[in-house]
């Protein structure tokens, strides 16, 4: 990295600042036992990273700056100052910082995974293809995020990547990010090189214009990274392969592909994804800036390969596909030749019905019995529900529902002539159960709309599933609170419209509400009744109550959360909906915290 020095950055905010708590020398040496090696989770030329215990429940990460590192005191003060004018779900957080006798120490949000560089170069366990395109377009999301405020990060590599226990992505160390004007399309920064080699963008290395094409490229050796479990510079291959990128490069040109492709996860990507995202990554490495996509293009491009891959692992026979879906400790415990129906639904995964372990009776539905249980030889929970109705026709149907915010469909069995379906587990359990606990009114703002645009999410997509003869329109059916899970990542994905449309050729899952009168439908106007549960943590039982917590933020200037709704659904798959809602909402979540309740308590039903 070169040391070169610099000017401070431009102080102008993208967003409005954040304040952070002030550590103690004193706080941060009792949190990492006065600085014990053996909490050292990490080193650079900036120092070391210690896990630390700010309270007995904090976890977090603690980042000293070597006296003696290339990271001075306008470095700090830049991630200091630029961390307190962003806010996103890929961005890693602060929490506060140290500056006492000449130290500089930085606390962040614990990562409990590390880094992308740890997981790809050091660790055991190599990620799966699924997990690594996650990765990537959490990166993305958090770049493109940054882009739209004006930011250019100036050293995006893999070690600069952490992630979090659900592996998402979280960009981190801005010490050398730049604010560029406002007033040009594309920002022209005039910067002395700074970055990392192996990343650097050639064009900013040779004319000194820092511009987000210059992220864009560093980024794109990210994608070639996590393709191929390659370093970026690695001397230990022959000449012509050292640079990842010149190396990958060639291989793109001449169309050998699959010699990119790292080992360990040959065999578990489609064609046509790998096509696609090594194309990506090219694209993001041209030698023209001007030819280099956005960050904002790249999302939407990763996102639609994440489609595209969901899709190949239902539309691909078992024989040949199964392992793209599941882990592969899952392919040996499933024969893919047995039929023991006679039904086949091409290209959904069959399972005989003794090799699915039952374990734990969750429910009884409208449409049949709801379990958990595994799959033989397997420890991966499933949800099973064993269907009243006896073989439905038109089972080709359920090949329709495939999208990130429904719940997913592992594959099917039939006990008997009854058709049994199972389903990825959601750890969380549902929506209804969580309002009801408290649990929801608990959660930050950033998980609170991270459910809400998800929920808008599949919805949308619902409606625009093809209709068939007998379909109903999504928005006539009902919106129920109980069909909305979600997962460990408080991820919220919408279920039982397959089945329902499989049962009754129809969408139809308004199962009566005994919790109240209010009657949702799965359309605009009953997702405004479930965001503003989501965002307040009350369950609304009628229309009345709707409109009195409407009124208490008009009263209080902060306008209408129902309006605040209807441009979340509209925007829910804009790549920055979550960061937008978040910044929106920030004043709408104070009032929610400090007076809601009491409000809602001294005023009559």
């Amino acid at each position: 990295m070169d040391t070169t020095n610099e000017e401070g950055e431009n102080s102008s905010s993208p967003t409005s600042a954040h304040p952070f708590r002030l550590f103690s020398l004193a706080e941060i040496e009792y949190a990492t036992k006065n600085f014990d090696d053996e909490l050292v989770i990490g080193q650079g030329g900036f120092g070391k990273v210690f896990k630390g215990y700010i309270s007995s429940e904090e976890v977090v990460a603690i980042k000293r700056l070597d006296s003696m590192s290339d990271q001075g005191e306008p470095e700090f003060r830049a991630e200091i100052d630029m961390l307190s004018k962003l806010r996103h779900s890929h961005l890693v957080s602060l929490i506060g910082y140290c500056h006492e006798n000449n130290e500089k120490i930085l606390v962040y949000e614990y990562m409990s995974n590390g880094t992308l560089y740890h997981q790809l170069h050091k660790a055991d366990t190599p990620l799966t293809w699924l997990t690594r395109l996650n990765i990537a377009i959490g990166a993305a999301r958090g770049l493109a995020y940054l882009h739209t405020s004006r930011v250019i990060h100036r050293d995006v590599k893999s070690s600069n990547i952490l992630l979090d226990e659900n592996w998402a992505a979280m960009i981190s160390d801005f010490g050398l990010s730049k604010i560029g004007p406002d007033n040009q399309p594309i920002s022209c920064v005039n910067a002395s090189v700074k970055g990392t080699f192996g990343y650097l963008d050639p064009e900013y290395f040779y004319t000194r214009k820092l511009t987000r094409k210059s992220d864009v490229y560093s980024y794109g050796i990210v994608l070639f990274e996590l393709l191929s479990g390659r370093l970026a510079v690695d001397e230990r291959n022959e000449e012509d392969e050292c640079s990842l990128v010149r190396w990958a490069q060639r291989c793109v040109k001449e169309r050998k592909l699959d010699q990119i492709v790292d080992s360990n996860i040959k065999g578990t990507i489609s064609a046509k994804c790998l096509k696609r995202f090594a194309q990506i990554a090219d694209r993001c490495v041209h030698n023209d800036p001007k030819e280099r996509p956005s960050m904002t293009d790249v999302v939407a491009s990763l996102q639609a390969l994440s489609v595209l891959q969901e899709k190949s692992n239902i539309e691909l026979s078992a024989t040949t596909s199964f392992s793209w879906i599941v882990p592969k400790y899952l392919v040996y415990a499933i024969n893919p030749n047995f039929d023991q129906s006679g039904t086949v639904i091409k290209g959904i995964n069959k399972f005989r019905f003794d090799e699915l372990k039952l374990d734990t009776w969750l429910g009884k539905g409208r449409y049949g019995m709801v379990y958990k249980g595994w799959v033989d030889k397997t420890e991966m929970p499933i949800a099973v529900k064993i269907l009243h109705q006896k073989k439905p026709s038109n089972l080709e149907t359920l090949k329709e529902f495939v999208h990130p915010n429904l719940v997913k469909l592992i594959g099917y069995s039939f006990q008997g002539e009854r058709l049994c379906l199972s389903y990825e587990f959601m750890h969380k359990g549902n929506l209804g159960d969580l309002l009801r606990s408290g649990a929801v009114a608990r959660l930050p703002l950033v998980t609170k709309v991270k459910i809400a645009v998800g929920i808008a999410r599949g919805i949308v997509f619902l409606q625009k599933i093809p209709s068939q003869k007998r379909w109903s329109r999504v928005g006539e059916s009902g919106l129920d609170r109980r069909k909305i899970l979600l997962d460990e990542d408080f991820t919220a994905k919408l279920s039982d419209y397959d089945v329902s449309t499989l049962v009754d050729a129809e969408y139809n899952i308004a199962y009566p509400d005994i919790y109240g009168a209010l009657e949702l439908k799965s359309n605009l106007s009953g997702y405004e009744v479930v965001f503003v549960e989501v965002l307040t943590g009350e369950r609304i039982y009628s229309s009345n109550r709707l409109e009195k917590i409407d009124r208490l933020f008009h009263q209080c200037g902060n306008g209408s959360l129902q309006h605040v709704a209807q441009l979340c659904f509209k925007v829910c798959n804009e790549v920055d909906s979550e960061s937008k809602m978040v910044t929106m909402l920030n004043e709408h979540d104070v009032l929610i915290r400090s007076r809601l309740k009491l409000w809602l308590r001294n005023t009559h039903s």
